[in-house]
């Protein structure tokens, strides 16, 4: 996989994540009071599974569709508008056709998919370090029960059905209970845990702890934990985790509140406030919690009622909504893969064409006999036809070709002919319009020339080249539009510096002489210094026949010897 492709899975990650989670941070109250909190638990599925949805294997999913790629509603937009950041080259007419010729590496999308990386990298090693801590400082700090507090805890555990096993040890201090420890379960209860609650309260303590020990609460706040690396910059991973903690907590209060009376709430309710203290400062993998949630999960004391109709309710907006976000996943990733494979029997014969064209070995009746072969290349397989990006590959090359020769119109068609094939490939499609736009300009079709470069910035997802600034500059002198002619100059001088090249000679005069048509003369004289600048060994005839030039494109002839004289 691409550089490029990572970097659109991974906006396409975000995208649906972002979606998914507050998607159920918007519900989770409403699922909760209404359906059941064990429903708004089960609602952080839809994140994590549409995000382990995307890991599929994407080839058989595509012959049982039987499409190149599929259109994903909001996603696709949100991923093009991000990937404008990409610092992506177009390439001009001269250029060979993407996917046979070397693949290209960009420094801008490598920067970005290493920071990603290693963002995530770094926050997983600090949250393992962590952990290790946690588990350090915990056996530090706890030590087992003696006896007597074992017996106690028996008696209480006595009517707990399926109780898993864990082991348990009191903390020095008055924070908790709390569970703790991935693959030895671990109950913390605080020093004064025997002394601090009734009897009443110890056993429904222990049966909320068990209940988390039981659902393996522990190995889902972890997947969270793992999310909140993987995305480290998104913000909403961290609110998401916190609501995922709560959520546990009020499943849990749920469950243990099923099968008790009425008169069991108000019980329940003082247990918790009396658990209301800080977390644990060192706590990871386990959860303590803290006055606010505290008060949260009293308030929704009021609404923990078993209706058959609200488990019904709830297991089909779960099933919906986990249903919707890996349909999502799956065609997401089709979308980003289309089919780019080009069959051995095309691509030795187009190989051979692109080195010919490459070291110029053609001569015209050599390229016309090349072109006639790749042309019978289309048809030459009736038992299994070329796919679209073959005939768009096919197609780019011998427009090329009839470039060469000089028929313009014939090469005109043919690139025409790639823009509608290449729809799933926006670079491709791209370079095509650039390569339309120039055919357009030799045949002094500006307006053409100017629709193709603007089509060309639509389909592509990335900024077009400097070339391509330059290019609808000189079409809008051409057509006497001063003004834009000068703003996309500028585009084009600014955008190659920024990339630590210089700007070509011809762009700097050109840029010279529109600052003087437009009445600034200061700047046309800082244009002409950098012109000089950038190019010292140019003599200055040289530079004056050039200047003379564009004069002649940029000005009517009668004023054309008065500007030469100001300068």
């Amino acid at each position: 996989m691409t550089t490029e492709s990572m970097l659109e899975l991974g906006l396409l990650a975000v995208a649906l994540s972002s979606i998914w989670m507050v998607f159920v941070l918007f519900i989770r109250i409403g699922v909760a009071r209404w359906l059941g909190a064990r429903w708004a638990y089960y609602l952080w599925l839809v994140p994590l599974l549409g995000l382990l949805a995307m890991a599929i294997p994407t080839q058989p999913v595509q012959r049982i569709l039987d499409v190149p790629g599929i259109e994903v509603p909001v996603v696709n937009s949100v991923i093009e508008t991000a990937s404008e950041v990409f610092g992506f080259v177009d390439k001009p007419i001269e250029t060979i056709p993407a996917q046979v010729s070397s693949n290209s590496r960009y420094t801008t999308l490598e920067l970005l998919l290493i920071t990603w990386l290693l963002g995530a990298l770094l926050s997983l090693l600090y949250f393992s370090i962590r952990s290790f801590r946690y588990s350090a400082k915990m056996r530090r700090s706890s030590w087992a029960l003696n006896g007597q507090q074992e017996a106690l805890v028996r008696t209480r555990c006595a009517g707990l059905a399926n109780k898993p096993s864990a082991t348990i040890r009191l903390v020095s201090s008055n924070r908790g209970p709390a569970v703790a420890g991935l693959i030895r379960p671990v109950l913390l209860l605080p020093v004064d845990f025997f002394h601090r609650y009734s009897a009443q309260q110890q056993v429904l303590m222990l049966e909320h702890e068990y209940q988390h020990l039981r659902r393996h609460d522990l190995i889902a706040l972890l997947f969270a934990r793992i999310y909140r690396c993987l995305f480290w910059f998104n913000p909403l991973v961290y609110i998401a985790e916190r609501y995922l903690q709560l959520d546990q907590e009020l499943s849990c209060d749920e469950k243990v509140l099923a099968t008790k009376k009425q008169s069991i709430r108000r019980v329940y309710g003082e247990t918790l406030l009396l658990s209301a203290h800080t977390p644990f400062p060192y706590a990871q993998v386990s959860y303590s919690p803290s006055f606010g949630q505290i008060k949260q999960r009293t308030y929704m004391l009021r609404y923990y009622k078993q209706h058959i109709l609200g488990r019904l309710l709830g297991a089909f907006l779960l099933l919906v909504s986990v249903g919707t976000s890996v349909t999502y996943g799956v065609l997401g990733v089709l979308d980003l893969e289309p089919d780019l494979e080009i069959r051995e029997e095309l691509r030795q014969p187009m190989t051979e064409a692109i080195k010919g064209l490459e070291t110029n070995t053609f001569d015209d009746h050599a390229l016309s006999a090349m072109l006639a072969k790749l042309e019978r290349l289309e048809t030459a397989f009736p038992q299994r036809p070329l796919s679209d990006n073959e005939l768009a590959q096919l197609n780019s090359l011998l427009a090329l070709g009839y470039y060469k020769l000089g028929e313009y119109d014939h090469s005109l068609t043919l690139y025409k002919k790639v823009v509608s094939l290449t729809d799933e490939v926006p670079e491709n499609q791209s370079q095509a319009l650039n390569s339309i736009a120039e055919i357009q300009f030799a045949q002094e079709n500006y307006v053409e020339t100017i629709k193709a470069l603007v089509q060309s910035v639509d389909a592509s997802l990335v900024s077009p080249s400097a070339e391509s600034w330059a290019l609808r500059s000189r079409a809008f002198v051409r057509l006497q539009q001063w003004d834009q002619g000068l703003r996309y100059i500028n585009f084009a001088i600014k955008q190659t510096q920024a990339d630590g090249k210089v700007p070509q000679e011809n762009w700097l005069l050109s840029q010279t002489a529109l600052k003087w048509k437009l009445g600034d003369l200061a700047g046309a004289a800082r244009s002409l210094e950098m012109s000089i600048e950038f190019f010292p060994e140019t003599t200055y005839e040289h530079t004056l026949s050039t200047l003379n030039e564009l004069v002649q494109e940029v000005w009517e002839p009668p004023l054309a010897g008065q500007a030469l004289a100001q300068l």
